[in-house]
């Protein structure tokens, strides 16, 4: 019985998947955990596909346990990715972390002991180290959700994320917060009955490129396309 599946998309991440991807590896080979690795390559116009496909070969990890999806021609929305690596997974419990190393991946290990006590462990970034135009977009996102969905969640789009295979129905049905699906999954959820816990995960500095949401002019269009889907997602709750 497969244990885990870890998700993981990029874009233009060819200086942090390669260390990502061994990381996991070699920490869930030391704690015993039978795993497997999703990847989707999001139409990156750099090395990212040429290096999952590499790893598919690689001595160290196990090709039989590596599934790669390659996007090309259009990079996709953040939604459509998600639900697709997550809606093939194998594993008893799901892990989804971000692809930039902005996180630190042995701290799945922690979120690892809690696991047979809550449907979703949810990070929260301690120390955020995001632009300040992605803070503000951020919080004030949270906030407004908290206030209409009746559940001021901590961090609902922290990209590290675990949960049992029974709740990825709630990715599944997610189809309004195109930019957040982490948020929509959890208000399904929520709503639903599921128990989920929120706890720190170390939040590191970006090294290599740069938040798609850093100038005034993406922050105007992502409120704009969060605020239509908070609101259809209301009217389609209202009505469920």
């Amino acid at each position: 019985m497969l244990d885990l599946s870890i998700c993981i998309t990029a874009h233009n991440e060819d200086k942090t998947i390669r260390e990502l991807v061994y990381r996991l590896n070699d920490l869930c080979f030391h704690k015993n955990i039978k795993h497997q690795f999703i990847l989707c390559n999001n139409n990156s116009d750099d090395s990212t596909g040429d290096i999952m496909k590499e790893m598919l070969d690689s001595p160290c990890l196990d090709s039989n346990d590596i599934k790669v999806i390659e996007i090309h021609g259009k990079t996709l929305p953040y939604m459509i990715v998600y639900k697709t690596i997550v809606g093939i997974a194998d594993g008893s419990y799901v892990f989804v972390i971000d692809a930039d190393l902005q996180y630190k991946p042995e701290e799945l290990w922690e979120f690892w002991k809690l696991r047979n006590r809550y449907d979703i462990i949810n990070g929260v970034k301690i120390h955020r180290q995001d632009p300040l135009l992605r803070k503000i977009e951020s919080w004030g996102f949270h906030f407004v959700t908290g206030l209409l969905f009746r559940r001021m969640f901590k961090d609902p789009d922290c990209g590290f994320r675990l949960f049992n295979k029974d709740c990825i129905k709630y990715v599944n049905e997610s189809r309004y917060l195109s930019r957040s699906p982490g948020t929509e999954m959890l208000i399904r959820a929520s709503k639903d009955g599921k128990s989920i816990y929120e706890t720190g995960v170390s939040h590191i500095r970006r090294m290599y490129g740069s938040s798609t949401v850093s100038k005034s002019k993406d922050l105007f269009s992502v409120i704009k396309e969060q605020t239509i889907g908070v609101i259809e997602l209301c009217m389609a709750m209202l009505l469920d």
